[in-house]
């Protein structure tokens, strides 16, 4: 029998095995398990009788537990043999051809498998360098940085527009303008500590791989041939002997 095989019965004997005990649990009560035989004797020869009173033990537990016992055993087989089976069932996780890791037990497979999906979750959610601005990895800064942006710095000043000369007759007209006028430059670098996007998606691409592989690695290990292995009755004996 396979790994794989032992593994998809586990489940529904499991199952089975815990609806029994609840059954249990919750119908074996006294009124089922009691009975009764009464008989009335008169004192007097021609006194008056009365027909028996007679209840049969519906529930029996010394048959009931058998029943039990045999789905519990069974239970108990099964997940040993699929414990004792993950302890030598291994596979190796490889990508592209390459093996990362050779004889890897499946429980850890499985363990890994979970991981992937977290760090996946994770990475999809890494930040990203915004993508409107140009972006270059300054190791004296050891972050990502954009190139010098020159802007200039305006300031309002007042500026007087003669609209006519001054004659013997007449007083200048003047206009009082505000007008923006430069009085300096700013020289902007933006820095940022996201990743490029690239990099980003080479990281989910890798993650996506693994996951692939291991899923790969997982059928391999259950795919093994196992033996089944028994121990349920002999413990069940030992708890239930009367």
């Amino acid at each position: 029998m396979k790994l794989n095989q032992i593994i998809a019965l586990v489940s529904g004997k499991k199952a089975r095995a815990m609806n029994l005990l609840t059954e249990a649990h919750h119908k074996w009560k006294e009124v089922l398990l009691s009975g009764i035989i009464r008989t009335y004797n008169p004192l007097d020869e021609d006194g008056e009788r009365f027909p028996q009173e007679k209840k049969e033990v519906q529930l029996k537990i010394h048959h009931a537990l058998p029943e039990l016992k045999k789905y519990l055993a069974d239970f108990y087989d099964c997940v040993l043999t699929q414990e004792s089976a993950n302890q030598k069932a291994t596979a190796d996780i490889e990508i592209d051809g390459n093996i990362l890791k050779t004889d890897v037990p499946v429980t850890v497979i499985l363990f890994l498998e979970k991981q992937v999906t977290d760090l996946l979750t994770f990475s999809r959610n890494l930040p990203t360098l915004p993508t409107d601005k140009v972006w270059d990895f300054d190791a004296n800064k050891d972050c990502y940085v954009t190139e010098p942006e020159k802007t200039t710095k305006t300031q309002k000043r007042p500026e007087v527009v003669v609209k006519y000369e001054a004659t013997k007759e007449h007083p200048a007209q003047v206009d009082m303008f505000a007008v923006d006028k430069t009085i300096g430059h700013w020289t902007t670098r933006h820095l940022s500590g996201a990743l490029p996007l690239s990099v980003k998606e080479e990281i989910i691409k890798r993650l996506e791989k693994l996951q692939d592989a291991l899923k790969s690695a997982r059928e391999a290990a259950n795919s093994q041939e196992t033996e089944f292995v028994r121990m349920g009755d002999d413990l069940l004996h030992y708890i239930f002997a009367f």
